[in-house]
């Protein structure tokens, strides 16, 4: 699944924003305090490495996009779920067939029924789904992004989406700048290491640009001692993109479903698996990680270049 990419930044330099996890945008504190030089080194090498990626893979496409209503939700017996059928869908529909796949807020969905006409189609949802990603919260009448999968001769225009849902992240604030909004959203903190600065991010399936990356501590603003694991990240919403997504039709407190950069998580992956010894010895990545970590340890002082 791709997903279409409202004017994103070239991404800027790793350590942008005063700090590893440093950022634009308002609030929080920049930076992360590691507690040991392993975690932060891994976190170095592998925004490092995604950036550089990032460069050379290029932007990503877009489907056709637009805002779909459910108008029924009904359990389902042929798997423990429920069924969703979605109305005010004319758009996306007319080249659709059964087994299709559509993007309902982020998350890759199988056609089960349609009728291109009248506008609607139907959906299944397992427990999987459910229990990973915001749809569950769902009501009838509730507002949904709809989007199918781009064509491989389409044109990209944004970054890969696949529609796997990672996680979902909640609403912390929401503040106009001029006709545009900014919006603050908390996420566990094993999705926030593959963040960087500039980056990518899907929220209920739109793509959009990474404008703050902080870690609240005890008396901050945003630090919520219930939650303590938990990064922030924000992003821009122009005037464009607030009347074509859901996300900016939500109240603070409310949640999106999240999917980070897939090049960013395979980044982390192999870094992780490198540096915990499940890697190749002696290889590229292995040399280039120990030569930046080797580059950190001397620029704080604790080993002699």
């Amino acid at each position: 699944m791709l997903a279409r990419r409202e004017k994103a930044d070239e991404a800027r330099g790793w350590r942008e924003g005063g700090g590893l996890g440093g950022g634009g945008g308002s609030g929080g504190s920049g930076g992360i305090a590691a507690d040991d030089e392993r975690s932060e080194s891994l976190m170095v090498i592998a925004r490092f490495c995604h950036q550089l990626l990032s460069r050379q893979a290029g932007g990503s496409g877009s489907g056709s996009r637009i805002v779909g209503v459910i108008s029924s939700i009904t359990p389902t017996t042929a798997f423990e779920g429920y069924s969703f059928i979605i109305s005010q869908a004319q758009d996306i529909l007319p080249d659709c067939a059964i087994g299709d796949s559509i993007a309902v807020n982020g998350c890759c969905l199988t056609v089960t029924r349609f009728d291109a006409k009248e506008g609607w189609f139907e959906v299944g949802l397992s427990n999987e789904t459910l229990g990973r990603t915001n749809l569950g919260k769902l009501v009838v009448g509730s507002k949904v992004n709809l989007e199918r999968a781009m064509a491989g001769h389409g044109r990209f225009g944004g970054h890969f989406v696949q529609g796997h849902v990672d996680t979902t992240a909640k609403i912390l604030s929401i503040t106009p700048d001029g006709d545009s909004l900014r919006l603050l959203f908390s996420l566990p903190l094993e999705f926030y290491t593959p963040l960087i600065p500039k980056g990518y991010i899907a929220l209920d399936g739109t793509s959009l640009t990474l404008t703050h990356l902080s870690l609240p501590r005890p008396g901050d603003e945003h630090y919520d001692p219930s939650e303590p694991s938990r990064g922030v990240f924000g992003v821009m919403l122009v005037h464009h993109t607030q009347s074509r997504t859901v996300v900016a039709m939500k109240p603070v407190g409310e949640t999106v479903n999240v999917e980070c950069d897939v090049v960013g998580k395979g980044v982390e992956s192999v870094v992780r698996n490198v540096l915990e010894g499940g890697g190749e010895q002696g290889g590229a990545l292995e040399l280039m990680i120990e030569r930046a970590v080797e580059r950190v340890l001397v620029k704080k002082g604790l080993v002699k270049a």
